[in-house]
C-alpha cells in the first residue's frame, strides 16, 4: 500500500481503544451519522482510499465510485457525502446469480467529484494520480469542444 500503514499502525499501538471503535464501525456504520463532521469525512476519505477508484467510461462520464459488501457503509457513505452537497448514487447487486457481489455508490460528474476533492481530499496517491490524469483528460476535452462551438 502507501506509506501511511506504517503511521497508522503507531497510532493504534498508542491507542487500543481505535481498533475497538473501528469494530463498532464495522458492525454499526450507522452510528458514524452521529458523529462531528471532521469524523465523517475522515471515514470517507479512509473508505475511498482503500475501495475507491476514479476513471472515465466509454461515454467520456468521470467517475468515482466505491465498491463494498457492507452496504450499510455504502448507504452511510451516501447520507455523508448528501450532507456535503455531494451528489451520489447506489447500486446494489441484485443479481441472483451474482450474490456476494459488491454494492457500488458513485458520484457522477465533474463538479461533483471536484467537490469530493475539495471538501473530502483525496490521499492514496494511486487514486490521487488518475484523478489528475481523468481531470487534465475531462479539461483537454472540454477545451477541444468549446474550439469546435467557435
Amino acid at each position: 500500500m502507501y506509506d501511511r500503514i506504517d503511521e497508522i499502525k503507531e497510532r493504534v499501538k498508542k491507542n487500543p481503544k481505535l481498533v475497538e471503535e473501528h469494530e463498532r464501525i464495522l458492525k454499526e456504520p450507522e452510528i458514524l451519522l452521529q458523529t462531528d463532521s471532521k469524523s465523517q469525512k475522515a471515514f470517507l476519505k479512509g473508505f475511498f482510499d482503500f475501495h475507491g477508484s476514479i476513471y472515465m467510461d466509454e461515454n467520456d462520464h468521470f467517475i468515482l465510485s466505491i465498491r463494498s459488501k457492507n452496504t450499510k457503509k455504502i448507504e452511510v457513505a451516501k447520507q455523508i457525502l448528501a450532507n456535503c452537497n455531494i451528489h451520489s448514487l447506489v447500486f446494489h447487486q441484485q443479481h441472483p446469480k451474482k450474490l456476494g457481489e459488491p454494492s457500488r455508490l458513485l458520484i457522477v460528474g465533474f463538479p461533483d467529484i471536484v467537490e469530493f476533492d475539495k471538501v473530502i481530499g483525496i490521499e492514496n496517491p494511486e487514486l490521487d494520480q488518475r484523478y489528475q490524469t481523468a481531470f487534465e483528460n475531462f479539461i483537454k476535452k472540454e477545451n477541444f469542444l468549446e474550439r469546435i462551438k467557435k
